[in-house]
This record gives C-alpha cells, sequence and structure tokens, in this order.
C-alpha cells in the first residue's frame, strides 16, 4: 500500500510539472509579409495567428514573420510579447511624413530583424533588440531622435541622418559588424546619454557635422576607448579622436564611476594607527584597518559615535562617503570584545552577511517532511 502512495505522489508532482509547458503559448509563424497597409486583419488572435492589430497598434507574441514588415501612415506601436522575427525589413509608408515608431517590449522581450526603416522619430523601450541595420535618412529633420529607453540594441550599422540624434535612458547600444570586413556603421548628428547607458562601436563616429563640438561637452569623461581620447572635428564631421589626433576606428562610452570618500582616524591618536582611507569606486567593497599601539587595545569602530563594527579590520561596500573612527583603550581598562559580535549597519555601507541555507531549501525539507507523515498516516489507518 505504501509503494502505491509513493507511485500516486510521484505521479501528481509529475503532472504539476507538465501541465505549464502543455499549456504554453507556442510560437507563430507568418510565411510571408505583414502588410498592415492592406488586407483585413480585425480577426487576427495572439493565440491563433500570433499578432493582433487594431489600426495604430501591432501586438506580436512568439511571432516568426520570414518576410517584411509594412506599417502604414500612421504614428505606430509595435508590442512585442516573448521572443520575434521579422526575417525581412521593418519599414513604413512614410511618402515624406514624419510619423513616430514605438517598438515596446513586455518582459525578456526580444526582436529580431534584417533592417528597420523609418523617416520619423522611433522609440524602443524594455526591449532586446537585434537587427542588421536602423536607418533614417531623413537629414536635416528636427524632432526625429531614435530613442533608447532599458533597453539593449545590438546593430551592425547604425545610420540616423536626422539632425535629432540618438539619445540613451539606462540602455546600451552595440554596433558591430556581422562578420570581419562585413557593414559597420554609427552614423549620428547628435548623441546623448544618462550615466547608466554604455555606447560601443566597432567603426568610428560619423556625420555632416551639423551639430557644434561643444555639444558632445557632456560626454567627454565618457570615452574609456581608445585610451586618452577625445571628441574632435576632423574634416567637418565630429568624431572620436585618439591620443594621438587620429580618427578612432572603435570607441567605447561609459561615464565614469561615482567615487566617494573614507576618512580614517585614530581616538585617541596615541593608541594607535589605522590605514585604508582614500577615494574609492561606488560599490568597491574596502577595508580598514586598525593596529593598537603598546599599552593599548583596539575597542570598535564608529561613525557619527555610532559603533559599526568590532573587527579591527573592517570591510564593507562602499555606497557613499564614510568618516569612521577607530577607538583604542589603555589595557587594564575596558577588555576588548570577543568575537561574533554582530555590527550595527550604517548608510553607506552593505555589512557582508552569509545566510547558510536557501528559501527554496526549507520549502523542499518541509514538502519532503509532509509527504513522509502522510505516507505514514496513510500506512498506518489503510495498511
Amino acid at each position: 500500500m505504501r509503494k502505491q502512495l509513493t507511485a500516486l505522489v510521484m505521479s501528481l508532482l509529475m503532472l504539476v510539472l507538465l501541465v505549464p509547458t502543455a499549456f504554453a503559448a507556442q510560437p507563430s509563424i507568418l510565411g510571408e509579409t505583414l502588410d498592415l497597409t492592406a488586407g483585413d486583419h480585425t480577426g487576427k488572435t495572439l493565440e491563433a495567428d500570433g499578432y493582433t492589430w487594431d489600426g495604430s497598434t501591432l501586438t506580436m507574441q512568439d511571432l516568426t514573420i520570414t518576410a517584411d514588415l509594412k506599417l502604414p501612415k500612421l504614428n505606430c506601436t509595435i508590442v512585442v510579447n516573448g521572443t520575434c522575427t521579422v526575417n525581412g525589413s521593418i519599414s513604413r509608408n512614410d511618402s515624406g511624413a514624419n510619423q513616430s515608431t514605438t517598438i515596446r517590449g513586455g518582459e525578456n522581450a526580444k526582436l529580431t530583424f534584417l533592417m528597420l526603416e523609418v523617416a520619423g522619430a522611433a522609440d524602443v523601450e524594455n526591449v532586446e533588440l537585434t537587427g542588421m541595420q536602423i536607418h533614417n535618412g531623413n537629414v536635416n529633420s528636427l524632432g526625429t531622435t531614435l530613442t533608447l529607453k532599458n533597453s539593449k540594441v545590438t546593430l551592425n550599422a547604425l545610420s540616423w541622418m536626422t539632425d535629432s540624434g540618438v539619445k540613451l535612458e539606462n540602455s546600451t547600444l552595440d554596433v558591430v559588424p556581422s562578420k570581419e570586413g562585413a557593414l559597420c556603421q554609427f552614423w549620428t548628428e547628435r548623441l546623448y546619454m544618462d550615466k547608466a547607458s554604455v555606447v560601443s562601436s566597432a567603426c568610428h563616429m560619423a556625420n555632416y557635422g551639423h551639430a557644434a563640438l561643444s555639444e558632445f561637452d557632456a560626454l567627454r569623461d565618457y570615452i574609456v576607448e581608445p585610451a586618452g581620447g577625445s571628441f574632435a572635428k576632423a574634416n567637418e564631421p565630429n568624431t572620436i579622436v585618439d591620443a594621438s589626433g587620429a580618427q578612432a576606428r572603435s570607441f567605447l562610452l561609459k561615464a565614469p564611476p561615482v567615487q566617494h570618500t573614507v576618512t580614517v582616524a585614530a581616538s585617541p591618536a596615541a593608541g594607535g594607527t589605522v590605514s585604508g582611507g582614500g577615494t574609492f569606486a561606488e560599490n568597491t567593497d574596502v577595508t580598514v584597518t586598525a593596529s593598537a599601539a603598546n599599552g593599548y587595545h583596539f575597542k570598535a569602530w564608529q561613525e557619527n559615535g555610532q559603533q559599526v563594527s568590532t573587527s579591527a579590520s573592517y570591510t564593507f561596500t562602499l555606497t557613499g562617503d564614510r568618516t569612521l573612527t577607530a577607538v583604542f583603550e589603555a589595557d587594564g581598562t575596558t577588555p576588548p570584545p570577543g568575537p561574533g559580535t554582530n555590527p550595527t549597519p550604517t548608510p553607506g555601507s552593505s555589512p557582508k552577511t552569509a545566510d547558510p541555507f536557501s528559501t527554496g531549501l526549507w520549502i523542499a525539507l518541509a514538502a519532503a517532511a509532509a509527504l513522509g507523515m502522510a505516507g505514514t498516516m496513510y500506512a498506518r489507518k489503510w495498511g
């Protein structure tokens, strides 16, 4: 009887594991161009077709389009759910107009395409975007910015030729060729990025030089590669040059890390020496050390009069400026505290802790105990 109960429990567990997989959304494949400028799309559903279209918003769910995606002459939004692919180009019938295109993703949204070609502004939000090229050839136009928000974008070529340029907010933009000798272009008249964004390119920065060089001043400290690089005008275009003044063939832009200061002191000064102070990048692990002089013993590290550690070697993660004082006492007064005293965390630090058991482990142990108890009770009653 106990064997039968065990078999029943295992069968139920397998059923619980398999049900979500059986009912999970399956990828949809559209073996032709999705032309939203023509045809009737009112009856389409995510479950049966992988997309819906309400006249201005295209919603896709794990959809692969084997050809092109054509958008109408409207302000359009593409909502990406799951992993979607367009094996051709995403383009729109602008006819000289500058309507905007928004690509917005749900959780873990990914969109792969051959080319995104528009004449107006484009907003990419919360999506991992991979493509051969993003192109806007509307030279001199304003109000047509390519904006990346909370996104990861990887391209072989960026040719955004509008005067509005490219703007990044908490995003990464990587421009790399698909293979050695293949197309690689990084073209933008202006570039804006916040401290959380990163731009890297395997090719030089190109443009028509419509922006003043001073418009890149906010990014001068962002140049990580080439070492010693700077923004400069080279034959009219604004570009990045290396330390010798030659145009950089590749570059990496990233905000310099936030710096914080750690100040250490001894009290009394004759009680011992301290070390480890200085200026460090944010989130760096810093260790300060106190060494007692003859006739003294170390008591504790304090900050703003509050004890933060009783260890002479105190390690913390730096998240703000710290002013730490090593307190020493003369031998024969208060004995030094023993090991195992828990330091009190203070603002600007993240004390190191360790938990030998995870929540998942405790849940597993409790479940195993419950199953064992149920089996025993069943055997006693029915066995």
